[in-house]
């Protein structure tokens, strides 16, 4: 209820268009795919693409939350990066992704009710840890208890996510195994909360794939 509306593919993929002439962006492919496990993702290397799983549904403020992110983060530092010239701010600076992700996630926060429980990357962290220490089938079985709500199919390609590389699953992983990658989510976010709060400009950061450092740096010079 307190995410509004549920929203057809229809509406949006028109919220979409709005969110890109809001923002003053180019025009941008948006393609709907159904070999996706995520709703909504972004391609931006040579390009920018906007994907949507088939028969994707979500509801008003989710989908302001994630256009904020996805959209408003990442979709307009590649273009920056892109208009500026520079390769190094369309790929990103050194270090660049833990940034632009707690960035990502901090934009889209902002766009969800105070009495929304904002707990998906507090999960993702904790799940990594797990993934660490637990054979696929506990692993399984623990994502299971967190969300009842998932497919078997959702289930088993978030452990295969966690575990992937990893050739026997029923063995503990090596530090360097897991997808480690779910754990920038919420330094980035701890990361950036601290810096705006201490009087950091989030416009700065938007001139292309940067990290915080880059403008510290740039600033002390």
């Amino acid at each position: 209820e307190v995410l509004g509306r549920l929203l057809s593919e229809e509406e949006i993929y028109a919220k979409i268009q709005e969110k890109i002439i809001m923002y003053g962006l180019p025009e941008i492919e948006i393609i709907f795919r159904d070999d996706m496990t995520a709703r909504i993702s972004v391609t931006t290397w040579k390009f920018a693409r906007i994907n949507l799983k088939k028969w994707l549904k979500m509801y008003e403020k989710e989908l302001d939350a994630v256009l904020a992110h996805e959209i408003g983060v990442h979709v307009r530092r590649f273009i920056n990066g892109m208009k500026s010239g520079l390769r190094i701010l369309k790929h990103g600076t050194a270090f660049y992704l833990e940034d632009e992700e707690g960035l990502a996630i901090y934009n889209s926060l902002r766009y969800l009710p105070d009495t929304y429980e904002k707990n998906v990357m507090y999960i993702k962290y904790y799940l990594v840890s797990q993934a660490y220490n637990y054979s696929f089938s506990t692993l399984w079985k623990t994502i299971t208890e967190i969300y009842p709500e998932k497919d078997l199919t959702q289930i088993f390609f978030d452990c295969l996510r966690l575990k992937k590389w990893i050739e026997n699953t029923a063995l503990f992983a090596e530090k360097w195994l897991s997808y480690d990658k779910d754990k920038i989510y919420l330094n980035g976010y701890m990361k950036v909360k601290k810096w705006v709060e201490e009087g950091g400009y989030i416009e700065n950061l938007m001139v292309g794939k940067i990290k915080i450092q880059d403008i510290e740096n740039f600033t002390d010079s």
